[in-house]
Formats: C-alpha cells, structure tokens, sequence
C-alpha cells in the first residue's frame, strides 16, 4: 500500500464536492467516475470497501457541517460579550477583526475609531486574547453584486460567520490567558520587534517569511509578485518548514543532544511553529506533514512514503475543516504538493535541471486554480521562479532567521548589521515592480467555466503521464497539444463570442458600463465609478483604501477576459465616474480616451490626461454632433452642445443603436442639460434610458420622459447612499409610465446579451418575489 493512500485522499475530495454541489447531475457524474476509478485500479475488495466507506464518512461529515453553519442570532441583539482569539487589524480609522461570541458563534466586528489617542490606545495589544462587553448593531454583509467577483459573503460563510457587528460602545475589557493565546502574543511581539529595528523593507518582508504576517507588506510589492507567479515565495513553504528544522536539527546535535531527544523537541516545536506562523492551510500542511514524517521515524522502523504522508494530512485536515476545500491557499498548497510528490519518481529524478522542471510542474499545477480565481498567468513566471527561487531559499530566508535570532539576543545593537539587508532588499523589490510592469508579459483568459476548468486538469494529468512515460520525444510534444488546445478554445470563448453585451456594473455610488458589441469583440467603457473621498487626518487615512477601478471594475473585466479596451469614455469630471479610471489605464492597454470637448476641466479629468499621454493612448474630445460605427451599430454624441456652468450638464451623452435596441446613456445630466438636449433632439428613439445622476431630484424630468418614451430605466447607484438616491419623485415618475426599473443598488451588475438583433435583460441578484 507504498503511495497508495491518494487514492483515499482522492475519495474524500470526490466526497466532500458531491456533499457541496447540489446539482443532481454533478453528484451523479463524480460518483460514476468514483466506481470506474475504483475497477480500473483493480482494488482488492477490502480496499474497496475502505473507499465507499471514506466516502460516506466524509460526505457525511460535510453534510453536517453544512446543516449546522447557521446562525444563532435574529439580527436584533445589541449586547454581546466577545473573545478576541486573533489581533485585529487597524486600517485608518477603521478596526476590523474576528471575534467569538459567549455563545460560541464568530462574528465579523467593524469599529470606527474616534481619535487618533483611541487607536494608539488599540495598537499596543491589538486586542488580542481580550474578552470585551460590547454594545452594537448585527449587520449582513453584502454578497456578490457583479459577476466574477470576489464574494465576501461567502468567504465569512465558509468560516461559519453570518454577521458583522458594528460596535457602537465599548464596555469593560480584561486580558485571559491559555496556551495558544499565549503562543500568537509571542508571534505579536516578535512582529512588533522587526517593525521597531528593521527597516520597512525589511521589516515586511522578514515578517511574511517568517510570521506568515502580510498585512504591512505594500501593496505594490505584493500585487508585483502575485503579477509575476511568485506570490507563493511571500508565504510560509515546505522549504521555509525544512530549513527551520534542519537548522534546530543541527544546532541540537551539535550541542549533544541525541538525534532521538532532538526528534522529540522538534515534535513539541512543530504544533508551537504552526500558531508562530499564523497557522493558515499552507503552514499547517507542511508542518504536519514534518510532524508525521518525524513520528513515524521515532516510533518505527518502517518508512512512511512521502505521497501517503500528503494524503493522510490532507485526509485529516479536509475532515475538521470541509470548507477549506474553498480556500485558494488549501487548493494551491495540496495540488503543487501532490503533483510534485508524483513526479519524483520519474520526471523530478535528480538532474541539473531539476529546479526547472519543479518550477514548470508546480506552474502546471496551479495553473487550473490560478485561472479561476486570478483569471489571468504570467509568462514570465518559469523565469521569475528560477530566479527568485534561490534567491529566498538560499540567501533571503536563511539572512532573516539570522538576522532575528540576533535581534532576540542582543537587541537594538544588531539593527546596523540590517543595513546592507536593506539595501539589498530595497534594490530587489524595485526591479520586482519594474519587471511586473513589463507590458505584455501576461495572457487574460478570464474565468474559465467548471467544465472548461475539468478539461484543463485532465489535459495537465495527461502531459504530465506522457512525459513521464512516453518513449519518444515526439509523442512528448503531442501531449501538450490538449493543454494548448484547451487554453486557446478558453481564450477564444471570452474574446470571439457571438453575443454581445452590455453590462451596467454595480460600483456602488457611480457610473461604470461595459459594452462589447458581438464577435471581434469591440470593448468600450463608460465611466469607471470612483470612491469619493472626504476631509481626513493622516491617521484616519487606510493604508490600502478600498479603490472601486481597482477592487471592482478592473476584476471584472478580466474575469471576462477584457485585457484591451478599444474607447474609455469619461461623461465627466466627477470622482464616482472617473476616480476608478486611474486602475484601469495602469492595467490595460487602453487604445483610446475619449473626454467632453469642454474647458472646465476638474483636476482629476487633467490627471487622467497625463497618464494617458505616458501610456501613449490616443485622447479624443468629443461633443454634439461626432459619431462612429461599428459592425452596423452606431453611436452618436449628442452632448454637450454647448458648454454650461455646472459640469454635470457638460456630461458626455450617447445615443447607440446596438442589440436591437437604441440607448441613451446620459451620464449626470441634470434639468438644464436635459433642457439643451430636448431643444437639440426632441424626439430620439429611446428604449433603454441611463437615468442621469444616479436618480437625483434634479434630472430625469417628465418632459424628457415624455419626449423619448423610453421603456426600460436603468438607475446606477450605491445601496444605502448618504445623498437619498433614487429620489421617491423620479421612480414615481418612471411608474407611472409603466417604464420597467433596474436599479443597480437592489439588483447588482445589470447586462443586457444579444444577438442577431435580439436580447434579454438579466439582474445578477435574483429577483425576489416575495420582496419586489
């Protein structure tokens, strides 16, 4: 039974996903592969029956953990007594953390500091291992609103969280004490230790590799090595777990402690490393996978292979936590790791290439995961792993644990020595961001169907086989043929659809719609929504604020596999319709500009001028009057006519015929630009109306609605907004014309498919019947 117990591993994830997927066919298909696995492989009865009965444990399991992941609140509870068992995290002004109720249940806590003496007061323990009385309101949180995009809701269900308590008052607090409490404070101070001595560069990095502590990484490094396939490097790996050991190993041997005794510490160590490296799936696999592999050596003669400790890790892991099975961490550490632990008998057999050909396996590897959730891979990956590799293995980790053990014993007196560490880091890190700007050096592919996803696994497995097995080079080269083919057909299913699109992005309090117009798809975006910004001290500042072109906009595009956009179209100079326009020209190749042929510019429409000139985009002013074509469709300007006071009236419009249906996309025109727009145009065909302003009092009138008739209003707005739109009068209006209302705020991304002339409106969040 050597390297036979993936096949059990292989059970218990066919299991769990039958237990999680609810469509019968899904359930049906995996379970008639579960029993043609099972005779293919020649299974001895007793192994069979081993199989089926893994199988029914842990789809049992699974089905038990997803009957209880329910909460015990109403929703109407304002008192709670709640133990913080990690630090939460200052952002600005805002705290935001996990805690667990007295009752047991987690609970998402978000707090908005006061004063900047409040969140010094907070910074000292971060709250960790403090049990406090607190007084505020349970609030949901918001699911996903458009497609592809991250669903945070889902994310807090799988950690068996269903409620965000917004603290109001704090009450009485005190500290508690136990073992792993007292474990992740020590982990606490030695994070603050770095931060203190080391310079930031340093500093951040030393406590991701050594803490599994991202959270004062900058953002732009981080976002660089994810761009570059490296990202694994900034987290805690078999390799760093290795080395720990091998060091503690040799430093207890050389002091005279038995190799017996030295086994035993590093059992007691393990367990303890675990919670000192913040314990996520990553960390907990390699650790427990040392931690076996140690064990059996100490209490047994026989060796245990490599694959089947993997498989009983992942085994015993999968079975406490069915959910992680959605974490991308769980996906991407399990896959590699397996994949890698198969190819060591044949294509990983020592050689001067091995670490290319580990490199190019583990790409392989994740390559499914990474196209699901990051809809896009780096050519430059194989290159920057065999580079960057041995560099963190060989210099970077080995310097930083020195550099800590120092900084534990002597203290400040040692921080000089980090100068040249500094340096070193500071130039790396610089060429690191460089290199990720390099154009074209990534593919978008968007996200890629389940079935596409299935596809592309079996055709990895297949390559993988005829490489490891095949007698020829020739039949070698084929085999990557089906790899190929998959992607292409993937890529060729996002970019040449037959249908087109047109889709009102949910940015919240703003403006963002996507058009694609059929195949050869042409791309145009209209606004880009923005967060709007308030008067606010340095310390209320967040260090990473949320940023709508970059959190949303830009995911969404390259979740439908949009890399190029043909015309940017900013109606107007106004933070919620361009503030977002900054991401999109630094992430896309952007082939036009278009703005208002106006001469108030804000600073912002100025900015964006700028930095298009730098990427050499194209810049085009437009006003009443200028028009184009494009595979029979066509839109026209029909403002601004002339230049007005306010600039809201100076929007961009558009009048498109597209998808059988003519458009009036009006930005935020308000009642005196709808007045020059009805003098200049008083009857345009009008069957999909943008209502202006987000459905502001002051636009939408009952002469332009008269005028145009329009038959479908779309209203982009943010949900719970501080300005009161839609005001009551203008969605009074619209129903009283029996015009049909989308509203981005209730109904998420709108989009609209078509085809040969025809189309159906579709709401990313369900209608709900019983709440129209």
């Amino acid at each position: 039974m050597q390297g036979r117990g993936i096949y059990f591993a292989i059970a218990s994830l066919l299991a769990l996903i039958i237990a999680f997927q609810p469509q019968i066919m899904v359930k049906l298909s995996l379970f008639l592969f579960l029993i043609l696995f099972l005779f293919y492989k020649k299974f001895s009865k007793r192994q069979i029956y081993i199989i089926l009965m893994i199988v029914l444990v842990f789809y049992s399991k699974a089905r038990i953990d997803i009957n209880r992941n329910e909460s015990g609140f109403h929703g109407s509870e304002t008192q709670f007594t709640v133990l913080f068992e990690d630090e939460v995290s200052l952002n600005g002004s805002l705290l935001s953390g996990f805690a667990k109720d007295s009752t047991g249940e987690k609970l998402l806590i978000k707090y908005r500091m006061k004063s900047e003496e409040e969140k010094s007061s907070l910074n000292k323990e971060r709250l960790l291992g403090f049990s406090c009385q607190i007084k505020g309101s349970l609030k949901t949180v918001n699911g996903q609103t458009n497609p592809n995009a991250f669903d945070y809701q889902s994310y807090l269900t799988h950690q068996h969280i269903h409620w965000q308590l917004v603290v109001d008052q704090w009450g009485n607090c005190k500290e508690l004490n136990g073992p792993i409490l007292f474990i992740k404070k020590q982990r606490q101070q030695a994070i603050r230790l770095l931060e203190t001595y080391f310079p930031n560069s340093v500093a951040s990095l030393a406590s991701a590799l050594l803490f599994g502590e991202r959270q004062i990484l900058d953002p732009s490094l981080e976002k660089a090595y994810q761009k570059l396939g490296i990202i694994h490097l900034l987290a805690i790996s078999g390799a760093n777990v290795a080395l720990y050991v091998s060091m503690i190993h040799y430093i207890g041997v050389r002091l005279g402690v038995t190799r017996e005794r030295m086994i035993i510490v590093l059992l007691l160590y393990l367990p303890i490393f675990t919670y000192l490296s913040g314990a996520s799936p990553p960390v907990f696999r390699a650790a427990m996978m040392m931690f076996l592999f140690l064990f059996v050596k100490l209490v047994s003669q026989s060796r245990l292979a490599t694959l089947d400790i993997c498989s009983i890790v992942f085994m015993v892991y999968a079975f406490l936590s069915p959910y992680l099975l959605f974490d991308v961490g769980f996906q991407l550490s399990f896959s590699v790791t397996f994949t890698l632990l198969l190819s060591t008998k044949g294509l990983l057999k020592p050689s001067k290439f091995l670490l290319i050909k580990a490199s190019f396996i583990s790409q392989l590897a994740s390559l499914p995961i990474v196209l699901y959730h990051f809809y896009e891979f780096s050519l430059l990956s194989l290159l920057a792993n065999l580079i960057y590799i041995p560099i963190f293995t060989i210099i970077i980790n080995p310097s930083f644990i020195t550099l800590f053990f120092l900084l534990f014993i002597f203290g400040e007196p040692i921080s000089i020595m980090v100068k040249p560490v500094d340096f070193a880091i500071t130039l790396m890190n610089q060429l690191t961001v460089r290199i990720a700007s390099f154009p074209y050096q990534t593919v978008t592919i968007g996200r890629p169907s389940v079935w596409m996803i299935l596809l592309l696994i079996g055709s990895i497995v297949y390559l993988l086989y005829k490489w490891e097995t095949g007698k020829t080079r020739k039949s070698q080269l084929i085999s990557i043929l089906p790899c190929v083919f998959t992607l292409t057909f993937s890529y060729c299913l996002s970019h040449y659809s037959f249908s087109g699109q047109i889709t009102f992005v949910d940015v919240g309090q703003g403006d963002s719609i996507v058009v694609q117009n059929g195949f050869h798809k042409k791309t145009y975006v209209i606004d880009t929504g923005g967060t709007i910004s308030f008067n606010e001290e340095e310390w209320e500042r967040p260090r990473n604020p949320f940023e709508v072109g970059n959190d949303i906009l830009v995911p969404f595009l390259k979740g439908k596999g949009i890399s190029t956009i043909d015309k940017l179209i900013l109606t107007h100079g106004d933070m919620d319709h361009i503030g977002g326009a900054k991401s999109v020209l630094e992430t896309m190749k952007v082939k036009e500009l278009i703005l208002p042929y106006v001469s108030n510019r804000s600073s912002l429409e100025n900015e964006m001028i700028q930095l298009a000139k730098e990427r050499k985009t194209s810049i085009i002013f437009v006003k009443n009057g200028m028009s184009w074509e494009e595979k029979g469709s066509t839109f026209k300007i029909v403002s601004p006519i002339i230049e007005l006071e306010d600039r809201n009236d100076n929007s961009v419009v558009i009048h498109v015929q597209l998808g059988g249906l003519f458009w009036l996309f009006t930005g935020d025109l308000g009642e005196q630009g709808e007045e020059r727009l009805l003098s200049e145009y008083p009857s345009l065909p009008v069957d999909v109306l943008k209502i202006g302003h987000h459905g502001s009092k002051s636009s939408t009138s009952a002469t332009l609605l008269q005028a145009y008739q329009p038959k479908v209003a779309v209203i982009s707005v943010g949900k719970n907004n501080r300005f009161g739109h839609p005001h009551q009068d203008v969605l009074d209006r619209l129903k009283e014309r029996n015009i049909k209302i989308f509203r981005t705020d209730t109904d998420g991304a709108i989009t609209y498919t078509f085809q040969n002339g025809t189309g159906t409106f579709s709401r990313h969040i369900p209608y709900d019947v019983t709440n129209p």
